[in-house]
């Protein structure tokens, strides 16, 4: 039995539901009105068009765990048309803001001393909003521009009433016979990780700091803000203020940027992540800003999958094998990193992989994207009831969402030729950082360093 404040909230919620969809109805039948002399694929754009945008009013209506959820359904491309894809999109940094005036009351509370104790200048009004938080314009005593990221007060109660709601719903949906669906559990786990996560930004402030480590020979292609330690804590994360441009508000023939290196830059980053083994698991335009020399900042650290060597390895190989036809180490990575499945027949589930490749690659080299491969396989997997692991889901809608990044640069770039060179050389380093041979050399070197009986212990052997 759920509890009265969770029953009260599902009603809220049903409420809102209930409004959105009659209004959804009068202006689809307004739609329809104009269909006579409509051609069908343009009364079937506006017919997405007017779902997306209902469904975007909706979740927002929802609030902030529904939001989070549309903007997860924005990077489902294999789910919906361009047409509603646009509207999911916009709730990835159109978000109206709480009130400002409530962040030097947070402030102080978190660290005991007042906003303009600390600051020469605050903004109260943000620059940015999101589902879970929004960012401040402030000026340090000592003259230096900060971004001040707060979480919205009250959230966590609201989203993990919500997130009970789903939970319920969900447990309710995997009990029916017709609708059974492993991967519904799945996804409803790792849906309610991420939001969790992303309410304490500590955990944002970790990831930033590993992230920050990986990357410290990489500063020409990436950069991720240093933080303000003493002013971080679960509800308040400062760090220093950047200034860049959207990816998505630079055109071809820009004249000051060279949009073939940015794209190139945007895989060479993704695909060092999966070197790093620390993937950014809610990676879009929105959470970018490109500076004037072409590096790229990344922003919201919140939810990251950490990856295993083995899953590394895989990976590379997979990618490697995939363009040259074979589906065999790609169909093994899926299930090797999945949580459960029902494949009885491995040849037979690697052949339908290997056909599957094989599709793809029949088009022009150009147009082939390893992401939207993985995306693909999504068929297969709800057929042999296979259960992702949420590093293979974040892989697979980041990727995605990396190579989309860069078609948009460089609509005819050969992904594969681009990438090519720069993966030869992880996978080089992967098999260097093998787990055995780090072992052996370390054995190696405690027996070179261990005197022989009857040996001075400065004396080489």
């Amino acid at each position: 039995m759920l509890p009265r404040k969770t029953i009260r909230r599902a009603l809220e919620l049903v409420l809102i539901i209930a409004k959105n969809v009659g209004r959804y109805g009068i202006q689809r039948l307004a739609l329809l009105a104009q269909r006579p002399g409509m051609d069908p694929p343009a009364y079937a754009d506006k017919l997405w068009h007017l779902k997306g945008r209902s469904g975007r009013v909706m979740f927002e209506d929802m609030g902030a765990t529904f939001i989070k959820l549309a903007q997860i359904l924005s990077t489902r491309r294999d789910l919906f048309p361009p047409a509603a894809l646009k509207e999911f999109e916009k709730l990835q940094d159109e978000v109206p803001p709480f009130d400002g005036a409530l962040v030097p009351l947070i402030f102080e509370r978190d660290f005991g001393k007042k906003i303009e104790a600390v600051f020469e200048g605050f903004d109260l009004t943000p620059v940015a909003s999101a589902s879970v938080a929004q960012v401040h314009h402030g000026v340090l005593k000592n003259g230096r521009e900060v971004a001040v990221k707060v979480i919205r007060p009250g959230i966590e109660a609201v989203m993990i009433e919500d997130l009970k709601i789903v939970n319920a719903i969900v447990k309710m949906a995997a009990r029916i016979p017709f609708y059974e669906s492993p991967s519904l559990i799945g996804f409803s786990e790792r849906f309610c990780e991420m939001v969790l996560k992303q309410l304490d930004l500590t955990i944002e402030a970790e990831n930033n700091r590993r992230y920050q480590e990986y990357i410290k020979d990489e500063i020409n292609r990436v950069r991720v803000p240093q933080l303000i330690d003493e002013y971080c804590s679960k509800n308040i994360m400062t760090m220093e203020f950047v200034r860049g441009v959207k990816p998505t508000e630079i055109k071809d023939g820009d004249g000051h940027y060279h949009v073939k290196k940015l794209a190139e830059n945007s895989l060479y980053i993704y695909y060092s992540m999966v070197l790093y083994g620390l993937i950014h698991a809610d990676l879009h335009p929105g959470n970018m800003l490109i500076s004037p020399e072409h590096y790229y900042w990344i922003f919201d650290l919140g939810l990251v999958d950490v990856l295993d060597w083995e899953y590394r390895k895989g990976f590379f190989e997979a990618w490697f094998s995939t363009f040259n036809g074979e589906g065999g180490p790609l169909a093994r990575l899926i299930l090797n990193s999945s949580i459960s499945h029902g494949v009885k027949d491995m040849e037979e589930f690697e052949a339908e992989v290997g056909r599957l490749v094989k599709t793809h690659l029949s088009q022009r080299i150009q147009d082939i994207e390893f992401g939207a491969i993985m995306m693909a396989i999504g068929d297969l997997q709800r057929r042999y009831k296979i259960v992702s692991s949420p590093a293979l889901t974040s892989i697979g809608v980041s990727l995605a969402s990396v190579e989309g990044l860069a078609r948009y640069f460089d609509p005819e770039l050969n992904i594969a030729r681009t990438i090519s060179p720069h993966l030869k050389k992880f996978l080089r380093k992967i098999y260097l950082m093998d787990p055995k041979l780090r072992d052996r050399r370390t054995e190696a070197g405690e027996r070179m360093a261990k005197p022989e009986t009857g040996q001075a212990a400065g004396q080489s052997i």
